[in-house]
């Protein structure tokens, strides 16, 4: 993003995140940190350990084939643009 903006991201000394609920394992609607909706200042290198990389496997892991059928259909040749899936 830094790059497609012209930024330099060794500039960057702080990255603000907000907490928001993601559906967990269990199958609950849960913060995995702090309260959902706060937002915490992070520098750079602390950003890791509040991302779950794994997430957006997780969450298309939950979609139904059919669900997932209907999206690449809606969206696919934008994903392709974009340089997503294959």
């Amino acid at each position: 993003m830094y790059k497609f903006v012209g930024l330099d991201a060794k500039d960057v000394k702080h990255i603000r995140i907000k907490s928001k609920k993601i559906i967990q394992d269990n199958g609950t609607h849960e913060t995995d940190f702090a309260k959902a909706g706060q937002k915490i200042w992070l520098d750079p290198e602390g950003v890791k350990d509040y991302l779950d990389a794994s997430i957006t496997q997780r969450q298309i892991d939950r979609l139904s084939v059919r669900d997932k059928e209907t999206i690449v259909r809606i969206i696919g040749p934008t994903m392709q643009k974009l340089g997503y899936g294959s």
